[in-house]
Parts: structure tokens; sequence; C-alpha cells
């Protein structure tokens, strides 16, 4: 049984519901509770599961009992959670991958997002974007051309020209870099691919989005052989020491979901000034056993409030004006 409470003027929806009829074939977050009793999100400012504060998409269990509160009108319950948000931006996102990406941005839109920017992996990814910003959509969509590093059996030459080709609608570069983590990597290749993308990037004066993963210094000093102004080290978990010359450079790191369990990352982030940081989801990837969505967002925001120990709406009015100073939008 899930023990459903709704407050003030959502109180009439009281109800108790039957765990086993909800669960069939996917697990059931709060949002789906919401759906049940036909509420918009945005009725609600505040959701306590078993007495803590949390975010829609948290997946519920046998028993949970979960309270929905309205709007407080004299009450500043931002310390806790605030749930109606709007403005909110998700700068790397993986929007190739959704199978139903009307729905999925309709469903971050519910949530607050107003813009996404849709990263590229290699050319056929680079292909779906493209054709994403001729559609129309409740919240804009930007996009950046690149090629990933562990996806270079794909026609590279293809990769680099659709980027050169379609240069005047993309907003960035990436994403692109180097990836040291797995073993049979090819070192000399990857420095290739990227070197060649940072070149464009330099040329069009385009910001670049960083994959780095175990090769940090590696990216950071071809960046700077390069001269290049704009970088965003996306996902950033390296050590304190490479991450200063990082900040030092002028150079920006992303914070993900993954704030919540990642040690490297939460203690990179913890170090870094607020200025030099930006939000994203890197979705669909998998954080807590099940795909994220641009909407998770939010679960970023809402750790980097935690750990850096400023209210919600500060930390997204900065990171917003750091995304707008990197993209340009």
């Amino acid at each position: 049984m899930i023990n459903i409470r709704f407050y003030g003027e959502l109180k009439k929806y009281n109800n108790n519901i039957p765990f086993a009829s909800l669960k069939k074939e996917k697990k059931i977050m709060i949002s789906d509770i919401m759906n049940i009793f036909k509420r918009p999100l945005k009725e609600c400012h505040l959701i306590l599961l078993n007495g803590d504060s949390v975010y829609p998409a948290i997946e519920l269990n046998d028993n949970d009992f979960v309270s929905f509160f309205p709007k407080f009108k004299n009450i500043d319950i931002s310390p806790i959670q605030i749930l109606n948000l709007s403005g909110l931006i998700d700068t790397h996102s993986h929007l190739d991958e959704f199978e139903n990406i009307s729905e999925t941005l309709k469903i971050a839109k519910e949530f607050g997002v107003d813009k996404i920017v849709g990263v590229g992996s290699d050319y056929n990814s680079n292909l779906k974007l493209i054709d994403l910003i001729k559609k129309d959509f409740p919240l804009k969509i930007f996009i950046a051309l690149g090629i990933h590093p562990n996806n270079l059996n794909s026609d590279i030459e293809k990769g680099i020209e659709i980027i050169k080709e379609n240069i005047d609608k993309i907003i960035g570069i990436g994403e692109c870099g180097l990836d040291y983590k797995y073993k049979g990597f090819n070192k000399d290749l990857q420095k290739d691919v990227f070197s060649r993308q940072i070149e464009i990037a330099r040329e069009y004066k385009k910001p670049i989005i960083v994959h780095s993963r175990g090769a940090w210094e590696d990216c950071f000093d071809m960046l700077s052989s390069f001269d290049v102004e704009k970088a965003n080290f996306h996902w950033f978990s390296g050590d304190i020491d490479i991450l200063k010359r990082i900040i030092d450079r002028g150079f920006f790191i992303s914070a993900t979901p993954a704030l919540k369990f990642s040690k490297p990352h939460k203690d990179a982030i913890k170090f870094a000034p607020l200025e030099r940081i930006l939000v994203e989801t890197d979705s669909p990837v998998k954080y807590f056993e099940r795909p994220s969505e641009p909407k998770d967002v939010i679960i970023t925001i809402k750790h980097l409030s935690i750990l850096k120990d400023e209210p919600v709406d500060k930390v997204i009015e900065i990171t917003n004006k750091n995304a707008k100073e990197f993209f340009g939008f």
C-alpha cells in the first residue's frame, strides 16, 4: 500500500493506493502518482517521502507515505525543497538517444526546464540532432556536434565534415576529447580526432565540450596548446591539482546527478567556485538504476545547492549566467 496525503487545497485527493496494482513492468515514481490524480506538478511546492523532502522522479516502495503540499503563501520553504521552478538549463543531454523525444521534452518543461543543449557523439547522432532542431518543442533546443572518443569506429571523416557543414547551426563542439579508462584504446587516434575538433572550435570561435575521463591532464594540455578560449570539462571527476589549472585557465566544469554518490565528482565540484560550474544530466545515462532525463537537472541543482550551502534560487541564477557566458545564448 502507498499512503497518499494531499494538503491544503489539494486535500480532496487523499487516498491509499494498492502498491501491487501500480507495479507492473516499471518501477513507480512519485510523478506517476500525480499523473494518476491528474494533478500538474506545478501545483505542488513540496513533496515529503516518509518525512524527507524529495523530487518527483524518486522511486516508491510498498508502505511508503507520500505527502503533497500546495504553494506556501507566507512561508519560505526554499531551504527544504522547491519544486515549482522555471528557467532551468540542462547543458548536456544526448537527446538523439530518446525514443519519445516529444514526451521527454514535455515533461522537462513541466519540471521547469527552459533550455537544453543536445550533444552529439558520432556522425549518426549528429544527423539526428540537426533534424531535431527543425521541429517545434515547448522549450528551446540548442545543439553541439562532435565525435566522442569511444565512438571512433564510426565514419570519422563524415563526422568531421558534418560539423563543419552545420557550423552556423550549432553553439558548440562536442562531445569530444580523450578517454583512458578502458583497456585497448588507441591514444594516438583519440588525440588526432580530438585535435581536429579543437581546431574547428578555435577557427569558428565555438566553445568545446570535453570528455576527459582518466585523461584530464592530456585534455587540458591539448586545449592549452591550441589556445582554446572556452572549454567545459563535462562531468569532471579528476584530481584537484589539474582542476586548479582548469579554473585558472578560465575553463568550466560541469556537475551531474552523480553528485549524490560519486566522491571524486563531489570533491571536484565542492572545490570549484560556483562561477565556474555548469549543470547537466548527461541523460539518458543511468543514475540510481534508472535512465535519466533532462528534467533530472533539478537533482543536480538540489545537490549542488546542498554542497555549496547556497539557496536553490542562487544556484540556478549563477549556473544560468555561466551557461549563457559559455554558450552565448
